[in-house]
């Protein structure tokens, strides 16, 4: 299953950082990643009938918001620069895409209550702190909020549009967001390695197939999926003391992932969940 596998590379994403830093991911090895993703997906595509301009503007903008939207917190200063308070912001996409998927099918139901247990796992595992400033709230609401927008957006934008033109749009989105978010934080443009160009096209690409592929939810689900499994490996390979918060939290980070996963379904009607 496509969902599980992004769940699973972005959760053990740490563990080859660890052991090989050279794949440590950067804004550079992500929009190199994006770009080429693009170009192949697009060459693929040529002979198809060409996107409405509207159509192909917002595909791009919801690629922005899927692939590069989720690093703008780093490139901000404050608190918005600590990875965790940035996951535990991200933990407030599948909630507020439940309330909007909700408002617009007339009743959020259990999801909304799947993503509010969830945010509260999140809240007992993660050391929050506080921002300090303006800027450093907006770096880490702002990611959500355009994370948000695309997953509700993206089916809707894709609908009538081949999936290669669509992918190599969502793609070329990402890659210009991450280029913009390079440009703002600065720094040298030293070489970047293949080996973490790949890990993050893997990651790209499996990310843009799911979001094509189901509902908003289950993409916006991987926000309470990837931190689960990412604490699990590391009880299992680190052996470090079970608390009764981390407990408690992983028990509610994974009563909310199963919760959102059970009620979506794929475009031919079969449960997430039910997938072989």
């Amino acid at each position: 299953m496509l969902f599980g596998l992004l769940c699973l590379a972005a959760s053990s994403r740490w563990i080859l950082d660890e052991g090989w830093p050279a794949t440590i991911s950067t804004l550079q090895s992500g929009a190199w990643a994006c770009g080429v993703l693009a170009v192949l997906v697009g060459a693929m595509a040529w002979r198809r009938s060409l996107p409405q301009p509207r159509n192909a503007a917002s595909l791009l903008l919801v690629g922005a918001g899927l692939l590069a939207a989720p690093a703008v917190g780093a490139v901000l200063h404050g608190a918005a620069s600590a990875s965790l308070d940035r996951t535990v912001a991200l933990c407030f996409v599948p909630v507020i895409v439940a309330v909007v998927l909700g408002i617009r099918s007339d009743g959020a139901g259990l999801n909304l209550w799947a993503g509010l247990a969830g945010l509260s796992g999140a809240l007992l595992v993660f050391p929050v702190g506080t921002p300090s400033s303006a800027r450093a709230y907006i770096g880490l609401l702002a990611p959500a909020v355009m994370v948000v927008f695309a997953c509700v957006e993206c089916r809707r934008a894709a609908r009538g549009i081949a999936k290669l033109w669509s992918a190599a749009l969502l793609f070329a989105g990402g890659a210009f967001g991450l280029v913009v978010l390079k440009v703002v934080r600065g720094g040298s443009a030293s070489g970047v390695s293949v080996s973490a160009i790949a890990l993050d096209a893997l990651l790209a690409g499996l990310a843009v197939t799911v979001a094509l592929e189901w509902d908003g939810l289950l993409y916006a689900a991987r926000y309470f999926a990837v931190p689960l499994l990412t604490i699990v490996e590391g009880v299992v390979l680190l052996h470090p003391g079970l608390a009764w918060r981390l407990v408690a939290g992983l028990v509610l980070l994974a009563a909310a992932t199963v919760g959102l996963l059970r009620g979506q379904r794929t475009a031919n009607g079969t449960s997430v969940l039910r997938l072989r």
